[in-house]
């Protein structure tokens, strides 16, 4: 028979693995939620800060379709480029706050997934990217 209370440990060990695979996938692209806004570097070449906690990792399709959409579409325009240092001015903090909490993740997936599909549907590819070209 099982101790009371062994259900939630188990599952608070599984959401910090989960929390800690996150943090791996962006310290292994360089990408650390730390280093964030805080580095001088040119656009392009930050994390998907919120995008990869939702998703677990920076390499998967709905982050790639994410970043081709900054790359490729946001950078292009002067409002484009004042979002992206918006979002790198802030977001690292927000998945600080906010990360480990499954119910926002669950509402940030629910809100990208839409957003990915309709990228997807105007033709931004899911296919590997690779950021630093």
């Amino acid at each position: 028979m099982a101790k009371p209370g062994a259900g939630k440990k188990k599952m608070a060990a599984v959401k910090k693995k989960q929390w800690n695979n996150t943090q791996k996938s962006l310290h292994s692209t360089g990408r650390a939620i730390s280093k964030g806004a805080k580095k001088g570097a040119k656009l392009g070449k930050k994390g998907c800060y919120i995008a990869t906690c939702v998703y677990g990792s920076y390499d998967c399709p709905e982050v790639w379709v994410l970043r081709r959409f900054r790359d490729e579409t946001l950078e292009c325009s002067r409002l484009g480029r004042l979002f992206i240092s918006l979002y790198y001015a802030t977001s690292p903090s927000i998945v600080r706050l906010f990360g480990e909490n499954a119910a926002v993740r669950a509402l940030w997936r629910a809100l990208l997934d839409r957003f990915v599909i309709k990228l997807k549907s105007t033709g931004i590819c899911d296919k590997p990217y690779d950021d630093d070209k």
